[in-house]
């Protein structure tokens, strides 16, 4: 055989493992996709979701696939009906632009009437999104979104101005990930008429990244942090000028979590400095934790939770019905004692801290009574919940004074003697505390005990 011969065979033969992988990778995705679309669908028998799919498309071709779906967002005859579709670009060199499984382009179809809607609204500014994903051969898979900036008035006088924000996410064949994100700015500005007339709310700059666990990467989160250089509620005083309410700046956080013999625990901090009113939020710290976290039934119960029927007139009248997709996940996750708690935030303002703190958690529940009949009064005997609160006496002029509600001090003094007298604070020389705890049905202020509706009499 000659040289061309030879290197004419050798191209066919490329060309038609090519194509053949082709085939066979457009087969694989239609089965995937199509299965993931159709488990998106109200399941026979349930009450319709808030979000979910009525009718799915897959156009399969050699190079190219479309998959569309008709969503309904919303309940009954307020859902909004809308058109997704994705055009999908098959592997092993998906457009041509990379080695992998499919290069996925995802976006919105509006109708005539929605666009008609949305160009009201924003005018000519171009507000589609930019939806990208690369799928590997594993199943892992890598997403890349691109949000335009836009701005509009609503016809009461409200704006939502948004400078456009990015971020990406690369999840692995485990269902584990690693994410980014960047926020610019958003404003959002209410109308000068309604309850809270001329208010403004505006965050700036923020960023997050770090990774997720499997199975369920973005609630299940490892090393992750992020910042926000500014988040602003402004309000419209009387002479109609704008004065800050709450702000916070230089905003930043930190977390660590991981998941060992099937149990969730994490921890993170949270720092910032800002204004109450017209008071400087010296330093503020929080932080918290969650211990004993089962991962595979908190999976479930989350998406059990997002995926929670419309309401019905049964639902109306039988309550715990609504729940039951949630209680199988909840009664697997409560023997493993699970406990969540933000075990301090400390607030400085004006050269004053106050702190407090809380924990709950569910302390020796069997598996037996789990998934026993009466569940309520197992949480109620087992469940320690226990909140506390510290601060100098010094502060609370100070806040009164921010708040725009300045007190005298003898006026804060007869306060405190009254709630000091009642039970309700402990007063040791400048400062006051409380706490309030629940434990094995009995619940207990600043260690005394006191009677609840629904609970029973304490023992003394």
């Amino acid at each position: 055989m000659n040289k061309k011969l030879a290197l004419g065979a050798v191209g066919a033969a490329l060309v038609a493992a090519w194509a053949g992988g082709t085939v066979v990778t457009a087969g694989k995705l239609q089965t995937a996709l199509v299965a993931q679309a159709e488990g998106m669908k109200t399941p026979d028998g349930q009450a319709p979701r808030a979000f979910r799919v009525t009718e799915v498309k897959y156009e399969r071709g050699l190079l190219r696939s479309t998959r569309t779906l008709t969503l309904a967002i919303g309940c009954e005859a307020e859902a909004t009906t809308v058109t997704w579709r994705d055009d999908i670009r098959h592997g092993p060199l998906p457009g041509f632009a990379g080695f992998g499984a499919a290069r996925i382009d995802s976006g919105l179809v509006l109708s005539a009437e929605q666009q008609a809607q949305l160009k009201k609204l924003l005018g000519d500014t171009q507000a589609q999104l930019s939806l990208r994903t690369l799928v590997a051969y594993d199943g892992g898979y890598k997403t890349q979104i691109d949000m335009p900036a836009l701005r509009f008035k609503s016809p009461e006088g409200g704006e939502f101005e948004f400078k456009g924000a990015s971020a990406w996410a690369q999840v692995r064949a485990d269902g584990s990930a690693r994410y980014e994100a960047t926020l610019p700015s958003y404003a959002v500005s209410a109308p000068g008429q309604g309850p809270a007339p001329g208010m403004r709310f505006v965050m700036t700059d923020a960023k997050m990244a770090g990774e997720g666990h499997a199975p369920l990467w973005w609630v299940l989160s490892g090393k992750s942090s992020g910042s926000m250089a500014a988040l602003n509620f402004e309000t419209v005083a009387a002479d109609g000028q704008r004065k800050p309410m709450f702000m916070l700046k230089n905003l930043s956080y930190t977390q660590d979590g991981g998941v060992t013999g099937g149990l969730y625990q994490a921890s993170g901090t949270m720092q910032a400095q800002g204004q109450i009113g017209s008071l400087p939020l010296d330093a503020m710290t929080m932080k918290f934790s969650v211990k004993q976290l089962h991962a595979q039934s908190y999976a479930a119960l989350v998406n059990a939770a997002m995926n929670t029927g419309c309401p019905t007139q049964d639902a109306a009248a039988d309550p715990m019905a609504a729940l039951a997709p949630m209680l199988a996940p909840l009664k697997e996750l409560l023997p493993q004692n699970p406990q969540i708690g933000m075990d301090e935030l400390s607030v400085t303002l004006g050269g004053q801290t106050a702190k407090m703190n809380y924990q709950l958690g569910f302390n020796g529940i069997t598996a037996e009574e789990a998934q026993g009949a009466a569940l309520m009064p197992v949480l109620m005997k087992k469940m320690a919940l226990s909140m506390g609160v510290e601060a100098p006496v010094a502060l609370l002029p100070k806040l009164g004074e921010a708040m725009g509600q300045p007190m005298p001090p003898e006026l804060i003094d007869q306060q405190l003697a009254q709630a000091e007298g009642q039970g309700f604070i402990v007063r040791t020389g400048d400062s006051i505390s409380a706490r309030f705890e629940l434990r094995e049905g009995t619940t207990l202020l600043n260690g005394k005990p006191m009677a609840l509706p629904g609970l029973p009499a304490p023992k003394n």
